[in-house]
């Protein structure tokens, strides 16, 4: 499930080359973000790099437990991952709330930690009653490896360790959080990328409406997701971070975009080639 967003580009998020670049325009979303002037985003909130993750959970899937050692898979044979790499371990500690965006057999969730109150929430715009014991313990596994980063930053682990009457605690039960279903197969990481701006973690354990996003209608949520997607092409492209991230942008067009462009004919293309390398 590719995000709508890459239709903003004309890219085909059907492919590998399409789902890589999927990722690559949510992890910029993601930095772009963090890096805002924002209260909520300098203070509370910190959302870890969407792939940072998904590496260790594709490679043990559902299976988190070591079977041998019957503890949960460590992160550490997966130290040097890229994705790793660009966790921010101060914000890591600071912020009390973790975002983090969670990428699963090509669909997009997100999981939210809070540090305070050792709450774990899951959102997820393709929802279940009955989510089943893979993604209940993939959702485990995100979990306990945001507790690992946290102690990987010098942070104290959220998790008990056994005592005499209780046995270690391995991870945290996930909450699932009802939220409006995604009206097409292609636009969890739109979903993923506007709950990353505008969710409000305070609300969650509250049962409070997490955003007006709840009463809209299939047409409304069909017209808004397209106003979402030209928003984000535009928060990337005239951001201040904008020229850290300007060779990663342009190296995923290079890759997806080519001369004589079908895309540029795109009903979902907004600003021309010349138009970008200006803003650029």
């Amino acid at each position: 499930m590719g995000s709508g967003i890459l239709r903003c580009l004309g890219v085909n998020s059907d492919n590998e080359a399409g789902k890589e670049i999927d990722s690559a325009v949510i992890t910029t979303y993601s930095l772009v973000l963090n890096d805002e002037p924002i209260p909520r985003f300098q203070n509370d909130v910190y959302i870890l790099p969407p792939r940072a993750l998904s590496k260790v959970m594709d490679h043990y899937k559902e299976n988190y437990i070591d079977i041998g050692t019957k503890k949960v898979h460590s992160i550490d044979p997966f130290e040097s991952d890229e994705h790793l790499s660009m966790v921010n371990n101060y914000k890591l500690i600071t912020h009390r709330y973790i975002f983090a965006p969670v990428l699963y057999s090509d669909h997009w969730w997100m999981c939210i930690l809070d540090k305070v109150k050792k709450n774990f929430f899951m959102i997820d715009s393709r929802p279940k009653e009955d989510p089943g014991p893979e993604i209940t313990n993939i959702n485990k596994f995100a979990g306990n490896l945001i507790n690992q980063l946290l102690v990987r930053a010098g942070y104290h682990s959220l998790l008990t360790k056994a005592t005499k009457n209780k046995p270690e605690q391995r991870s945290w039960l996930p909450k699932y959080v009802k939220i409006h279903e995604q009206p097409n197969p292609f636009d969890c990481g739109t979903f993923v990328m506007k709950w990353m701006e505008v969710l409000d973690p305070t609300k969650l354990d509250a049962n409070k409406k997490i955003y007006d996003i709840e009463d809209w209608t299939t047409s409304e949520m069909h017209e808004k997701l397209q106003e979402f997607r030209n928003e984000i092409v535009s928060e990337i492209i005239l951001s201040k971070s904008n020229k850290l991230i300007e060779g990663a942008i342009q190296g995923a067009m290079e890759t997806t975009i080519h001369k004589h462009l079908a895309a540029l004919q795109s009903p979902y293309v907004q600003v021309t080639m010349e138009e970008l390398k200006k803003l650029g």
